[in-house]
């Protein structure tokens, strides 16, 4: 049953991420140790994670099947097939909602997962939004809560405002990064909710003494025990703003950034 707007009123607007899983199809565990530890920083509790892929026969291994349901548990998890996308099954092109009409129970469960204090984040597998079927399940979603009268925030995890942050290195590695290196490992003793939850676009500098370049990237991944920052950029910057307005670029093209009804 349709959750109406008139039981809401208590309530801030609603906030739902949108999310890929891309390059975390080994390290499940490692990912929710840092969307939690994201989310508790926040004052949140673990979120929700609802599954919007059709279907669920894939090559990562900690997202084949019913792998990462029994990893987060029923109450963490929910697998919403008729946001999919046909196209998928039939092996055509494009993008192809199943049942549009889904989106009212995507947002029924983000309000729901919202009275007790939790987040919820739909998901696919692809890096990007704009090249994924989430976009256009988000615009349904965006359509659904204008509809109801819902204020409503959307964004793709972790979300918020690109930052300057320095990560320390060595000047060899500071030197691979100047000629092309596409990740930047992070200390070990790392605050993992910082990192986890650094916004899409994000200007980093690699600091060696007094040498230093920035690039552009985004949310930290784990793989084989490490933490490790994306490079976005395909060049390296002299300043903070050349590498930040670079990064508005990137997040401008992939569909970053909030959208907000009401």
């Amino acid at each position: 049953m349709t959750i109406e707007f008139a039981s809401l009123a208590f309530m801030s607007p609603i906030e739902i991420f949108t999310w890929g899983y891309w390059g975390w199809g080994n390290h499940t565990p490692d990912l929710l140790k840092g969307v939690d530890a994201v989310e508790a920083r926040r004052r949140f509790a673990p979120p929700l994670f609802v599954d919007i892929r059709i279907s669920r026969f894939v090559r990562a291994k900690g997202f084949s099947g019913s792998a990462f349901e029994r990893l987060l548990g029923s109450h963490r998890y929910h697998h919403l097939p008729d946001l999919g996308n046909d196209t998928v099954l039939s092996g055509g092109t494009g993008i192809k909602i199943h049942n549009p009409a889904a989106t009212a129970d995507l947002l029924d469960k983000a309000i729901e997962a919202g009275r007790q204090n939790r987040r919820t984040l739909f998901f696919c597998a692809c890096e990007f939004p704009k090249e994924c079927h989430r976009w256009a399940a988000g615009e349904l979603l965006l359509g659904e809560a204008r509809k109801r009268g819902i204020s409503m925030v959307l964004d793709e995890w972790p979300g918020g405002e690109p930052k300057k942050v320095t990560v320390p290195t060595p000047l060899a590695l500071l030197k691979h990064v100047r000629s092309g290196r596409r990740s930047i490992p992070l200390p070990k003793d790392l605050d993992i909710a910082e990192w986890v939850g650094l916004p899409w676009g994000s200007a980093v500098e690699v600091r060696s003494g007094d040498a230093s370049a920035w690039v552009v990237s985004g949310p930290a991944k784990a793989s084989a025990g490490s933490w490790w920052l994306p490079v976005f950029s395909d060049a390296v910057f002299d300043s903070a703003a050349v590498a930040l307005e670079a990064g508005q670029v990137l997040r401008s093209k992939h569909g970053f950034g909030r959208q907000v009804v009401g």
